[in-house]
């Protein structure tokens, strides 16, 4: 017993002060339940306790993060997540697994200190209309370099920009977005898709295979910014649909990463 308590202490802070709590409220329950029971009767109990049970699912659900299998290093990157994050996602994309709407995926470069990056992805996409792969640097909705790739667009498409690709009045602003072709093979063969975002030339090169593909200093982000590599789906028309029950993939062999920080 001395030792799990002392796995636990390490493992999850606070842990001493939940199980100080833990047993406190057992032994208020030992003590208050024959009062309950005697003023609510039997059904009342049940129904009292059973809602206690939904309230503390709910927390749960919410508010506690998974960690099994995970060594004492990765449970410091859980924890150093804000709770309003987990629960956020629980919400954003976990209920909505269970509605049978659209799940997702992302992983990501938590501090926002890039100051241009080279990012390389051995990566390949497959499957249904309506999933978006989506490599690209993210400061905010208009500081942005992407590359994309929409299942609905069939084997060889890619799309590049730097957002904004449209201005006020919604008119697209040349040499900000790309839609190009994959040379010779499709998107569901392993591919090393290339970003190079250099802020200080002010300039975007996208690259496929190592063959340049694309590039511009039009639009390009200007700030310090974060990494995104994620695949989407939300049903609206740049995703597109997807099917009930249908599913798409992204497979990733390696990322590398030459970042300049700041």
């Amino acid at each position: 017993m001395a030792l799990f308590l002392m796995a636990s202490a390490i493992a999850f802070p606070g842990a001493s002060v939940a199980i100080a709590i833990n047993l406190l409220f057992a032994g208020l329950l030992t003590i208050l339940l024959p009062a309950i029971n005697t003023s609510l009767k039997t059904p009342g109990t049940l129904g009292f306790f059973s809602g206690l049970n939904v309230v503390a699912f709910t927390l749960i659900y919410f508010l506690v993060e998974e960690t099994k299998q995970l060594t004492l290093e990765e449970l410091d990157l859980v924890y150093d997540n804000p709770k309003s994050m987990f629960a956020g996602y629980q919400l954003k994309y976990n209920m909505l697994y269970y509605l049978k709407s659209q799940l997702g995926g992302e992983i990501f470069y938590h501090e926002a200190d890039v100051d241009g990056i080279s990012l390389r992805v051995s990566a390949r996409v497959s499957g249904g209309p309506g999933a978006v792969a989506g490599f690209f640097t993210y400061n905010n909705d208009t500081q942005e370099s992407d590359v994309e790739i929409l299942t609905r667009d069939g084997n060889t498409r890619l799309h590049f920009s730097n957002q904004p690709t449209a201005d006020a009045r919604d008119y697209q602003i040349p040499g900000a977005t790309f839609n190009e072709s994959l040379p010779y093979k499709p998107t569901h063969d392993w591919t090393v898709y290339r970003l190079d975002w250099l802020p200080h030339d002010n300039t975007n090169v996208w690259y496929a295979d190592g063959k340049v593909l694309s590039s511009t200093q039009v639009s390009v982000p200007s700030v310090l910014s974060t990494v995104f590599i994620n695949m989407w789906g939300n049903g609206d028309p740049w995703s597109g649909h997807m099917a009930v029950d249908d599913k798409a993939r992204l497979d990733i062999q390696w990322i590398e990463m030459a970042l300049t920080l700041r």
